[in-house]
């Protein structure tokens, strides 16, 4: 016997045939956007050796990350432009757990810059991590403080102007694998009226550290993913600021599409 379908019914047939197979291809390709960030690129990796974390700062050029000090003169005091913004906890698990190839396995650790000016002084805070896997009783991590003059008059002219003193950090008793806050501070420079300048904050990784034994080590010898640039001490960290008197003018932003002074464009 025969089986007659209404024209009704053989509609809602095709409809729902074509309803489920939208749906079977929604759950082969929109793989979940977090996931797939990490699906086809390469493991991240971090050197076998010191390093450490402070701010995701960039260039006062282009993007909005760059904390902006004010120098008023009429009352000789300093201002720090949006303080609540430098004083948000960032995550940092990608960049401090123990196993850091695998997104699922990231621990809950929090870095807080908790940038400040207070008088005269400008403070933020380094977490400096031990990924030597050796335990140490002593590493320094050396910190410099350069002030860069920015003439606006001709278009954009930077001009060495001098360092800012500012201690170097020394790290005591951190085991392998650990990571620990350390304040850094320095005294501003007063600009004179008009007066514009970037401060480049650099801190670079020990050159050495010694064990609890006493026993000394340097990258070259127990750093085994360390290349010949991370041997001769390229910073592992910069943050950059801004420095202005009340009446100088902003530092115009730039396009960052197909420039070299950006971060990596997608």
């Amino acid at each position: 016997m025969d089986i007659i379908i209404s024209k009704p019914v053989k509609v809602l047939i095709i409809i729902a045939a074509v309803i489920t197979l939208v749906l079977i291809n929604l759950m082969i390709f929109a793989a979940p956007q977090y996931e797939s960030a990490h699906a086809f690129s390469s493991k991240p990796s971090r050197l076998d050796w010191f390093s450490g974390y402070a701010i995701d700062s960039t260039n006062p050029r282009t993007e909005n990350m760059t904390p902006t000090i004010i120098y008023y003169i009429e009352n000789d005091s300093f201002q720090l432009q949006e303080p609540e913004k430098w004083g948000k906890p960032l995550f940092v698990g990608n960049l401090f757990s123990n196993d850091i190839s695998d997104p699922e396995l990231y621990e809950d650790l929090w870095h807080t810059p908790d940038i400040s000016v207070e008088g005269n002084n400008l403070s933020i805070d380094f977490s400096a991590y031990n990924n030597a896997g050796v335990d140490c009783r002593k590493a320094v991590y050396n910190v410099t403080l350069t002030l860069v003059r920015i003439n606006l008059t001709a278009g954009y002219d930077a001009e060495y102007a001098g360092e800012i003193p500012v201690k170097d950090i020394e790290v005591t008793d951190l085991p392998a694998g650990e990571c620990r806050e350390y304040r850094i501070t320095a005294e501003l420079f007063k600009p004179e009226p008009g007066e514009l300048f970037e401060l480049d904050l650099r801190i670079h990784s020990p050159v050495e550290f010694i064990d609890n034994n006493n026993e000394a080590y340097t990258m070259s010898e127990i750093c085994d993913n360390c290349d010949q640039c991370d041997i001769e001490n390229v910073p592992r960290e910069i943050v950059y600021f801004v420095l202005k008197a009340n009446d100088a003018p902003d530092i115009p932003k730039i396009t960052c599409e197909n420039s070299y002074m950006c971060p990596d464009v997608p």
